[in-house]
């Protein structure tokens, strides 16, 4: 959500920035056997850092979409291919350092026995937020730039000899920014975790078997708790379901 400065010019503000306000109109072309036909479709509004959503809002206030691919400079695609042809862990965290977008987690590993991990892609700098609308109000949560590669989580031959991720949070608990609520809770990183340390050392099976693995951890902290509800009578019960309990 951002307010709208009103003048000649109708424009945003974001933090001491003001972004100008402009108007657009696609054209859709339509095939009709060998013609296109032009269709110029309703007028939009767009900023410099995205575009107004076209949803009837509180006077005086627009909904701005800020995304981070809007601000990417170059293609990643040449750090795919570098990491593609790389033929060290150096190699391949130096080709993700261009990594622009999506938001990714890449472990890698090499001939030599080496293993790595890198987080990679746009990354708002904000010092704090909130989920669903932001407010335009409190400074803290405007984006102030990107956090820069150095600032990513990275990891290299860690002395516990593995490097396990599933879409939780790899930055440290106390990181001063705000990163989002998109993170996983940690049960399936936990999960892999407690899997590779079941034996000294791992076959290619056994790692099939982890890939394969559909054990559910949350259920391991959320069933007995739901159990003791129930059986203590504070949850409605059918009889079928009452039935599929004591299967």
């Amino acid at each position: 959500v951002v307010r709208v400065k009103d003048g000649a010019k109708p424009s945003i503000k974001l933090g001491k920035k003001d972004f100008a306000i402009t108007s657009f109109r696609p054209t859709v072309w339509i095939k009709m056997g060998f013609l296109y036909i032009p269709i110029f479709w309703k007028s939009f509004e767009r900023t410099e850092v995205g575009p107004i959503l076209p949803i009837s809002w509180i006077k005086g206030e627009k909904l701005l979409l800020r995304w981070t691919t809007y601000h990417v400079k170059s293609s990643p695609l040449p750090s795919g291919w570098g990491l593609m042809t790389a033929k060290t862990t150096k190699d391949a965290d130096k080709a993700l350092q261009g990594w622009s977008v999506p938001c990714w987690n890449f472990v890698f590993a090499d001939t030599k026995g080496n293993i790595g991990y890198r987080q990679v892609g746009l990354i708002a700098h904000r010092k704090n937020g909130t989920r669903g609308l932001l407010d335009p109000t409190q400074p803290g949560q405007h984006w102030n730039g990107f956090l820069t590669h150095s600032e990513m989580p990275f990891l290299a031959n860690p002395k516990r000899g593995y490097i396990a991720t599933a879409n939780n949070n790899a930055f440290p608990p106390q990181y001063p920014l705000f990163l989002g609520h998109a993170y996983s809770l940690g049960h399936r990183g936990k999960r892999i975790e407690t899997l590779l340390t079941q034996k000294p050392k791992l076959s290619l099976d056994d790692f099939k078997k982890i890939q394969l693995d559909v054990h559910v951890p949350m259920a391991d902290v959320l069933l007995p708790l739901m159990l003791q509800l129930i059986k203590k009578g504070k949850v409605p019960f059918s009889a079928k379901a009452q039935q599929a309990l004591y299967l």
